[in-house]
């Protein structure tokens, strides 16, 4: 067993690992070479906790769901940069489905939606939170965004999605098994 920092999420793990060489770790001191990953000696069993997945609301369009999971891979990893522009283009596909006939940049389609009244303010303000951040996360030199940067561009991505598309689908499937209670319950 071994204490360490993960290297995708940084976050203090515990690793199992196994000796490559068959020596019983409880009778030999694991050493390892300065220039050698750890990789090299150990075979890696377990580690704890688990590692998170990505965090993808339900009832999302196809396409908005493979963006958004692209963006979850590059945040878990550290790659943030990439996540930032991923969750924005996530939003673009999402305002699709909001709009069809939008056509322009994100911004023109944000202010087409809130001037149609399709969506509460709240919501086009996260709307242009995550458009604002991929933006710079893309086009900034001289900044390289970091794990606190990228956070709320990722919450704000995902209650967009949950409001928009997750709870109308949850509302829909409520209301639907309670029809059918109630056209059993007419029957009996």
């Amino acid at each position: 067993m071994a204490i360490g920092s993960c290297g995708v999420c940084r976050e203090v793990a515990l690793f199992r690992l196994m000796d490559r060489s068959g020596a019983d770790p409880r009778r030999s001191p694991i050493t390892l070479s300065e220039n050698k990953p750890l990789t090299d000696n150990f075979v890696l069993i377990d580690i704890s906790p688990e590692p998170r997945g990505p965090e993808i609301p339900e009832s999302i369009p196809t396409n908005v769901h493979r963006t958004l999971e692209e963006a979850e891979q590059c945040f878990h990893r550290g790659i943030y940069g990439a996540a930032g522009s991923a969750y924005r283009k996530a939003m673009e596909r999402a305002l699709k489905h909001v709009n069809p006939d939008a056509t322009g940049m994100l911004n023109k389609r944000i202010r087409d939606i809130e001037k149609a009244g399709l969506i509460p303010s709240s919501l086009i303000q996260l709307l242009d939170e995550v458009r604002l951040f991929g933006n710079e996360a893309t086009h900034e030199d001289d900044w390289d965004p970091e794990k606190d940067d990228i956070i709320a561009a990722r919450e704000f991505a995902s209650l967009f999605l949950t409001y928009m598309f997750s709870l109308p689908a949850k509302i829909d499937s409520a209301k639907k098994r309670r029809q059918i209670r109630e056209s059993g319950q007419a029957q009996a």
